[in-house]
């Protein structure tokens, strides 16, 4: 339970520190533009970078060091974060006993090839 919640919640949680991160220490730079434009660049700068490949508006002068590490980190915990939750989520899942009831009901679907037989050519469509 707790690996998915921090595989839905990490991404938005680091925009929102390192854009606050951002703004309090490198808004009033000759970098940023002042008003919503830019909070817009620097929330789509950080959003791109946890979620995406790391792009930002034009206005945005995101080659600095200061915004080289931040966007790497939020990069770095953006991805591999989920990653490794979901990967200890997949762990925990195999660790866990199949019942009884469960097995008979897989060997019963499974004798009965005519089931997934829709499912694969539903699934193979382009």
């Amino acid at each position: 339970m707790w690996m998915s919640v921090l595989i839905v919640l990490t991404s938005g949680i680091m925009v929102l520190i390192f854009v606050a991160v951002a703004l309090v220490t490198y808004a009033e730079s000759p970098h940023f533009d002042p008003g919503p434009h830019g909070l817009s660049e620097v929330l789509y700068a950080f959003a791109s970078a946890s979620n995406n490949n790391g792009s930002a508006f034009a206005g945005l002068n995101a080659n600095t060091l200061f915004y080289n590490l931040l966007t790497a980190l939020t990069m770095l915990i953006g991805r591999f974060v989920p990653a490794v939750a979901a990967l200890a989520m997949a762990g925990s899942l195999a660790k866990k006993n199949i019942s009884r009831r469960a097995s008979v009901r897989f060997q019963r679907i499974r004798s009965h090839s005519s089931y997934g037989l829709p499912l694969l050519f539903w699934s193979s469509e382009p």
